[in-house]
């Protein structure tokens, strides 16, 4: 995958671990760019009362360096649900 931010590409590489449709999807990262070493992400969605809760963590490298970047990441997939789907109510703590 790439990224481009102020007019650079910024490369992203990793493979899938696990895909469990739908509830889990966990991958390996590498981000030289952003973060020194290999990352593990896992994406977990859980049903409740509500609809459902997406859980996101990564590790295997120091987080503080991406973690505005999966907050920032987040709210545009609430933004986007919300203003396509018509979708209300998403708690991102």
């Amino acid at each position: 995958m790439r990224e481009l931010s102020d007019g650079e590409i910024i490369d992203h590489w990793g493979e899938y671990l696990e895909i469990n449709k739908p509830n889990k999807l966990m991958f390996t990262l590498e981000v030289p760019k952003h973060f020194k070493g290999i990352s593990t992400v896992t994406v977990e969605i859980e049903k409740n009362d509500l609809g459902c809760v997406l859980k996101l963590t990564q590790s295997g490298i120091d987080t503080s360096k991406t973690k505005s970047n999966w907050e920032d990441m987040l709210k545009n997939l609430k933004k986007l649900l919300e203003d396509n789907f018509n979708i209300s109510g998403f708690n991102l703590n």
